[in-house]
Order: structure tokens, then sequence, then C-alpha cells
């Protein structure tokens, strides 16, 4: 093979490895969203009520099996797969929480800044209004 033809060929094979090694430094993570499907009744097959994610409250009203008859905090009532239950809030319900407690704090803590710029303002106002006095 002459040198005319190897470099294509060496280019190309370099060209590859670039994408191979790339791919192979992929990193990828488990999500820790997982929704579950609230069924009409204790079949596997039966009509989806709802679509709820990990983390939402459930009240038990029954068992039959594998299935656990339970409603909703918007009051839906249907049959669930008991296999993905727990009796305690998964941390991934937790991290949902203190986002929502987070941004709730962020909220108040914007407002507490604007009332003291206002309240700033004024101060400044009456100490001209006395000055001037």
């Amino acid at each position: 093979m002459s040198m005319a033809m190897r470099a294509p060929a060496l280019l190309t094979l370099l060209w590859l490895n670039a994408f191979a090694v790339a791919a192979a430094a992929e990193t990828v993570y488990v999500s820790d969203r997982f929704e579950i499907g609230i069924h009409e009744s204790t079949s596997i097959d039966s009509v989806i009520l709802a679509v709820i994610p990990s983390g939402t409250p459930l009240e038990v009203a029954g068992r039959d099996g594998e299935f656990v008859q339970v409603t909703t905090p918007d009051g839906i009532k249907g049959w669930v797969d008991g296999r993905y239950l727990v009796s305690e809030r998964p941390a991934g319900g937790t991290v949902v929480q203190d986002d929502a407690k987070l941004a709730e704090a962020t909220r108040l803590l914007g407002a507490a800044r604007a009332e003291v710029e206002v309240l700033r303002q004024r101060v400044s106002e009456l100490q001209r209004d006395a000055a001037s006095a």
C-alpha cells in the first residue's frame, strides 16, 4: 500500500477511534423519578385511572393479593401493585419537598428585600425632611 493510500485510511481510523472513545467516556445516571399507575381493578391490564410519581402519599383502603386499594390526595381511588409501596417517604420525595421549600424561602426573601428597600427610601426621605426643617 502506497503512502498516498495509507494517509486517508489512517485519518479514517483516527476519526473513528475518537468517536469510540467519546462514546465509551459517557456517564449516565439512574433516574430518581418513578411513576406507577392507579388501576381500575386488581389487574395490571385494567384501565389506568391516573399515574402518580414517587413520594405521593396514598391512603390505604384495602388489599387483594399483591394489589393495594388506595386513594390519592386528589381523591382518585384505585388499585396499585403493592410491590412499589413503602411505609417511609422515599428520598426522592424529600428532595422534591426541599425544592418546594427552597423556592418558597427564595420568594419570601425577595419580598423581604423589596420591603427593606422601600423602608430605606422612606428613612432617607424623613432624614431629608428633618434636615430641611
